[in-house]
């Protein structure tokens, strides 16, 4: 019977390049976890996990595995355990870019790279530690040990809870999340048309929209700037259309804009800006473009196909009209 051949480390390298991989891992799960409370913040990852199809409540223990686990992998404690315990959070965000193919320049990226970092943790749980670790660097006792880890560690710990409540502290205040930072666009936007839209919390838009916000498609003339502007023309839209729903197509992002095109469809049960209701059923295309500004919606655009929606409403003649 054929047997593999003995595997064999040399131990003047093998050390080293454990210590990187631990350290790289280390750095891209701190990194996620800053990402999320200080671009994101920790609300919007929630609404996000909620688009996705899970509990909202998960963003905050995937933020606390992330932030810890990068921490304990970059300092060498237990790498073994916290490696296999972080594939889990990683198998989550597989699950969530799997639909979006292989390659992870795909339309909301692809699922890639995140097969890379799941490999990657395997083979840190089965190589262990490596060189470098608190462990090994600090001589004497075991206590002193932990107690050096813990000189090292509590400092950076107390510096990111600092700066988590800063920013839930801007966020609830109305002051601007972030300035000069990429804004997941994406996130905004189902946040924008799930919460606020779809299931009517008008008093989301306080927090997703500029105080000084302008709509320049607005329903009604002349609407005052801000979310207060706003809020009446959600309750009006979801008066005339109870079972009001936005279903997002595309999403396209660029450094200070996000576009969207969505399908908006609802039964026309009540005014709609003076078309007494028809109880059809409509389905209508539009493009959305909002600016971003300092981590919210500071303007809008918006294009309805409206001879379309005319047309379903049974308003204008002519073209396939929605059953009633």
């Amino acid at each position: 019977m054929l047997r593999p051949a003995r595997l064999v480390l040399d131990d003047t390298t093998a050390p080293y390049a454990i210590l990187l991989l631990r350290l790289t891992l280390g750095a891209v799960f701190i990194a996620h976890a800053l990402l999320k409370v200080l671009v994101l913040t920790l609300p919007g990852t929630a609404a996000f996990f909620a688009a996705h199809g899970f509990p909202g409540w998960m963003a905050y223990p995937v933020f606390v595995a992330e932030l810890l686990g990068g921490l304990g992998l970059v300092a060498g404690i237990y790498s073994r355990v916290i490696a296999l315990a972080l594939i889990p959070v990683l198998l989550g965000a597989f699950m969530v870019h799997w639909s979006n193919g292989w390659y992870f320049a795909a339309p909301n990226g692809g699922w890639e790279y995140i097969a890379v970092l799941i490999a990657g943790l395997v083979v840190q749980a089965g190589l262990g530690d490596g060189a470098g670790t608190i462990t090994t660097l600090v001589r004497g006792s075991r206590t002193r040990r932990w107690a050096i880890a813990a000189a090292v560690l509590v400092p950076t710990l107390s510096s990111l809870q600092s700066a988590v409540a800063q920013t839930r502290s801007r966020v609830w205040s109305g002051q601007p999340v972030s300035s000069g930072q990429p804004v997941d666009g994406q996130t905004l936007a189902r946040r924008y048309f799930e919460d606020v839209w779809n299931r009517g919390q008008v008093e989301a838009l306080d927090e997703l929209l500029s105080p000084d916000y302008v709509n320049h498609t607005p329903s009604v003339g002349n609407p005052p700037p801000g979310p207060d502007g706003l809020k009446p023309i959600v309750l009006a839209m979801r008066r005339a259309f109870p079972d009001l729903h936005f279903t997002i197509e595309d999403v396209i992002q660029t450094a200070d804009a996000v576009a969207i095109r969505t399908t908006m469809s609802g039964t026309h049960r009540g005014d709609l800006f003076g078309v007494a209701p028809t109880h059809r059923r409509v389905a209508v295309t539009q493009i959305q473009i909002e600016r971003i500004k300092d981590g919210r919606i500071a303007e809008h655009w918006r294009v309805t196909d409206e001879l379309t929606l005319m047309r379903q409403l049974g308003v204008l003649p002519g073209g396939p009209a929605a059953a009633p």
